[in-house]
């Protein structure tokens, strides 16, 4: 698969982190330094032996380098002098004169484009004509560094007929036909899917699929810039909505006038209180009939006039409520955007991974006009990416498999989207193999989720949900792509996060359909507000099946959990402060206790998934509509907490996750999530890390320590392998192009020894292709992560699923 890079985003950039700019800025001057002395070695005896493979590893390195510091210009350069030094490598190409002069530019060029990095002043450098003359597609060359004081626009380089991805989001606009990524000639879907109505029109298969200047300029390959959340910045709405907005704005000021007339009515009424009211009535056991008669009638006018007050500000009241509902669907209006902003990077995707694959997949895309919230799309977009690759590398069979099944040699995906009641349903269907039942069946038992015994009770249906465990992966080898365990996972959550859901069928041999379910509104949602040890709890009730006074006499104990009868059936219940580890410690109040039976407290009664349990509380105050603030930063995933709000009365309230109270009370509560926290915590794993590129080592030191590893560095595979037979470790993460051993040597080495059998090792790589991830496979590493798709979440996710 070619080595990509977006264009659009070879821009200049400064390195903001001090250390690593000064760390980088070394690496990459001894890098061009040791490739100018080979050149001019190359010169001289071009016949050396080893002289290209020295050549190769250095600009391989200082591509590396360049892709984990965000330096995409460095990148893409470095990339093309390392396709020029491979080719003469294995014989294909001679490095001619021509050649030499033209790498010798080439070295100019980075040492221009290091200076940008280090300072964020422009280098002026056209990157498109450096890499035609080091490809020798251009007949003469011009000179790299140009005298102009502006740079070049990458967009004015590589015309494009479709307009480039951006943060600015289209109005919207429908589309009666379905949308289409062919990668074969064949169109019609297999008989067995649902298949779209009409068939898209050439120009969209032309775009979607075809290999021209512009689809490769733009590459907007959205799978490889990780998987971290994309934040749309940019909305563009219609004027007329924002003309209905400023109409009510206007009504806004209308009331700000009426009220600003009452606190002058509010200032009258004081002033006759304390003129006329006031001193009647602090002599009023002196007075005479006519003064008390007096005294009544201004008490009758004061009375009068409050009343009044009363109901202007109650009309007010009114007219501000209604204002600000009309506000509030206003800018709901304002932030629904288009399906398709998140479908249409994923056709890209889809095409790179079947070539990859060598798999033949037709992908339709189909409602993509459907509207959602902002938020939606931002947090939709990593769950879906999964969902498209397991179907991609589980899912659909090679052309020659299927071809021997009776099936077309093409696969077919399909994703649509549509609105149903208060819901927006997203479905993402394909013609494979299927869920494999039975190694799901064997994975769940190998990893202790469940008994054998346990297991031949279960329907289908329950079987299949283990596929939304952490960790959990039939995959033998972790790569880029799948094996990690953290797939179905991630999309689980995600959905949580938004009060959505996911259900799948599966039929063997003829495929798989996942539904997705949001809420077509999730700012707000709708609460109870409960009370527990003096505090207030907001729990969200799209769950909440009933509720009612449960006497704490009719709870006992199953197998460690509280329980009591509901509707004929045992159910789970727990205190609220038991479940968010609220302990007696921290503060004081009620539990549940034998010296409490007699009481009687509210339950609340949850349904999720098709599981019934019950929370008690000490009060259940009141339903009432909220907006819900996620946390951010450190405090972006809680659990048991959803989110929070502030309620009327200012007091900051947290907001529940049904989901998560399902998880801690299947725990059986939090003493033993706890233990089992502490224990872990204790247990410092130690890792062995192999990396010849000094910028590299320092930031993969940095990401391991940070996530509470212990790390040895070395600065090659045969260093890793002196320091493995001196110490125990828990892990070994390497790099695979090394001097005096490579990763791939290093890996086999290690599986030589019975000792080291069973442990984990990842490699770390910008070597990419099929061939380089086979042979990782063949030596025995356990995962194969690429630096070009390099996530650290998904590195330390799969490092942590590897040692436990």
């Amino acid at each position: 698969m070619p080595y990509q890079v977006r264009h659009d985003k070879l821009r200049a950039i400064m390195i903001e982190d001090a250390e690593l700019r000064d760390i980088f800025k070394a690496e990459t001057e001894e890098h061009l330094q040791k490739l100018e002395d080979g050149l001019v070695q190359f010169e001289q005896a071009p016949d050396t032996p080893g002289l290209l493979e020295e050549l190769f590893r250095e600009s391989h390195s200082l591509k590396g380098s360049a892709r984990l510091m965000g330096v995409d210009k460095i990148e893409l350069v470095s990339h093309t002098l390392e396709d020029m030094l491979v080719k003469a490598k294995r014989g294909t190409t001679k490095l001619s004169t021509v050649s030499v002069n033209s790498i010798y530019k080439c070295l100019d060029v980075i040492k221009a484009l290091l200076h940008e990095a280090l300072t964020g002043e422009t280098a002026n450098i056209n990157i498109i004509h450096v890499i035609e003359e080091l490809k020798g597609e251009r007949a003469s060359s011009p000179p790299p560094v140009k005298p102009n004081p502006e740079p070049p626009k990458a967009q004015t380089q590589t015309p494009s007929p479709a307009k480039p991805e951006s943060a600015v989001i289209e109005p919207v606009i429908p589309k009666k036909e379905p949308e289409k990524v062919s990668l074969q000639a064949e169109e019609t879907p297999p008989l067995s899917m649902p298949q779209p109505e009409t068939q898209p029109d050439d120009d969209t298969e032309e775009t979607a699929t075809g290999t021209t200047d512009a689809s490769l300029s733009d590459g907007a390959v959205l799978w490889l810039e990780g998987s971290g959340k994309r934040s749309i910045e940019t909305i563009r709405v219609e004027a007329g909505k924002l003309d209905s907005l400023m109409v009510h704005v206007g009504e806004l000021v209308v009331i700000k006038n009426r009220i600003n007339q009452r606190i002058n009515d509010i200032q009258e009424t004081v002033s006759m209180w304390e003129s006329v009211v006031l001193p009647e009535l602090s002599g009023s056991s002196d007075l005479s009939v006519q003064q008390l008669a007096h005294l009544a009638n201004n008490r009758e006018v004061f009375y009068k006039h409050l009343n009044n007050l009363k109901n202007s500000l109650s009309e007010d009241g009114a007219r501000i409520s209604f204002v600000s509902q009309q506000l509030d669907h206003g800018a709901h209006e304002l932030m629904l955007i288009p399906l398709s902003t998140v479908f249409n990077p994923f056709k890209r995707m889809v095409r790179d991974l079947a070539n990859e694959k060598a798999k033949e997949i037709n992908f339709y895309v189909e409602g993509g006009d459907t509207t959602a919230e902002k938020r939606v799309l931002e947090e939709i977009k990593d769950p879906l990416m999964h969902i498209l690759r397991n179907a991609i590398d589980h899912a659909i069979e090679t052309p020659d498999v299927r071809k021997g099944l009776g099936k077309k040699q093409c696969g077919l995906i399909v994703l649509k989207a549509y609105k149903e009641s208060t819901n927006i349903i997203i479905e993402v269907l394909d013609d494979g193999q299927g869920l494999a039942t039975e190694k799901i069946k064997e994975t769940a038992i190998k990893n202790k989720l469940v008994g054998r015994d346990v297991m031949e009770k279960m329907t289908t249906a329950e079987i299949h949900n283990f596929i939304f465990t952490p960790g959990f992966s039939t995959n033998k080898i972790v790569t880029d792509i799948s094996g990690r365990g953290i797939g179905m996972d991630v999309v689980k959550t995600a959905l949580e996060r938004l009060k959505g859901s996911i259900t799948l069928e599966s039929v063997p041999n003829e495929g798989c359909k996942m539904t997705l379910r949001i809420p077509v509104n999730i700012s707000s949602t709708r609460v109870f507000l409960v009370i527990a040890r003096n505090r207030t709890y907001a729990l969200p009730i799209e769950f909440v099946m009933t509720t009612f006074m449960l006497n704490l006499s009719d709870v006992y104990n199953v197998e460690g959990q509280k329980t009591f009868t509901f509707m004929d059936k045992p159910v789970s219940v727990l205190y609220i402060t038991d479940i968010l580890e609220i302990t007696e410690r921290a503060d004081s109040g009620r539990t549940l206790k034998a010296d409490s039976l007699a009481q009687k407290l509210p339950c609340i009664m949850f349904k999720i998934e098709g599981q019934v349990f019950g929370v008690l509380v000490d009060v259940l105050v009141d339903e009432q509509e909220i907006v819900v603030k996620s946390y951010g930063g450190i405090l972006k995933r809680v659990r048991n907490v959803l989110g929070s709000t502030i309620l009327g009365s200012g007091e900051v309230c947290m907001v529940l996750n049904p989901h998560d109270i399902l998880k801690t009370i299947k725990s059986g509560g939090y003493s033993s999530t706890s233990l089992q926290q502490a224990e872990a915590l204790s247990q410092q794993h130690s890792i062995l890390m192999a990396e010849d590129s000094i910028t590299t080592r320092t930031q993969m030191k940095r990401i391991l320590e940070g996530a509470g590893y212990e790390v040895t560095a070395c600065v090659d595979g045969l260093d890793a392998l002196n320091k493995l037979k001196t110490a125990d470790f828990d892990a070994v993460v390497s790099d695979v192009q090394m001097p005096n051993m490579d990763g791939l040597t290093l890996t086999e080495n290690i599986r030589m020894d019975t000792k080291y059998r069973e442990l984990p090792v990842i490699l770390v790589t910008t070597m990419s292709s099929d061939e380089d991830m086979k042979r990782g496979i063949e030596v025995g590493a356990n995962a194969y992560i690429t630096k070009p798709a390099f996530d650290k979440q998904v590195f330390l996710e799969t490092l942590k699923r590897l040692i436990i």
